[in-house]
């Protein structure tokens, strides 16, 4: 098995002065959450099943996913490094083989960023937030910010990472169901929140407040390349399928 505590990719695409996250960074700690504490342990085995359980909570409502992020994590353990926006931050990064490498042993970073507190939000994001279905408020809020791949493309964005159909006007403008669906939507209230890297994205209408608040919520599926729309689509049902070809191939 490829040497853990890979960190190469780390600081290459996310900042070059970011640490490994140990025991002994007792200044990290309040911004720590509690229930990622057995991933500072030097113990290899010891984070690999605290992630399993996560993970398994996860399944509840994603469970291919889960199942192929734990398949192909190699390692998992935290770092800390310094965002543009909100200065020093926690994420958990995942090294994970890649599913069309035989041998294992060229690994790649995916990054989920510990939550927010309440008061680094910005209006968009605490719009978003606030309209978003339970579920997924409680991921951003309470468990981690995103899970995309740390080259930049691909996953469920973080909040920073947000951006609105009113955002994307130049990304989407030429497809040919735009016109037609921004007549009858506000553009501001339409969240591009998934991606798999390739013009495959999933969108998430907050317009309605208590269709968006369903406890089994609808996306919009577009392909950018193919200039397809697919809407109401089970939203969890697309990400779970997502992840997992993403991660897995499968």
């Amino acid at each position: 098995m490829p040497d853990t505590f890979r960190l190469d990719d780390v600081k290459t695409y996310l900042d070059p002065s970011a640490v490994l996250l140990t025991a002994d960074h007792a200044d990290a700690m309040p911004r720590l959450p509690a229930y990622w504490q057995p991933y500072l342990s030097p113990d290899h085995g010891t984070r690999m099943a605290h992630l399993k359980g996560e993970l398994s909570e996860l399944g509840a409502v994603l469970p291919k996913a889960a199942v192929a992020t734990l398949e192909m994590t190699r390692d998992v353990f935290l770092v800390r490094y310094q965002d543009a926006r909100h200065g020093p931050r926690i994420a958990r990064i995942y090294n994970q083989a890649s599913w069309d490498d035989a041998e294992g042993e060229q690994l790649y970073s995916a990054i989920s960023r510990a939550p927010l507190p309440a008061e680094h939000l910005n209006s968009m994001e605490r719009a978003f937030l606030d309209r978003a279905p339970p579920h997924l408020t409680r991921v951003y809020r309470e468990l981690f910010d995103g899970f995309e791949s740390i080259l930049g493309g691909g996953g469920l964005s973080h909040l920073g990472g947000l951006h609105t159909l009113a955002e994307l006007g130049d990304a989407y403008g030429e497809q040919d169901w735009y016109a037609d669906f921004i007549a009858g939507h506000d553009p501001a209230l339409v969240y591009e929140v998934y991606s798999n890297g390739g013009g495959v994205n999933i969108l998430l209408d907050l317009n309605a407040p208590a269709r968006a608040k369903a406890e089994e919520p609808v996306g919009i599926l577009v392909d950018v390349k193919d200039r397809t729309f697919q809407p109401d689509m089970e939203m969890w049902d697309l990400m779970d399928t997502m992840t997992s070809i993403s991660v897995s191939g499968k």
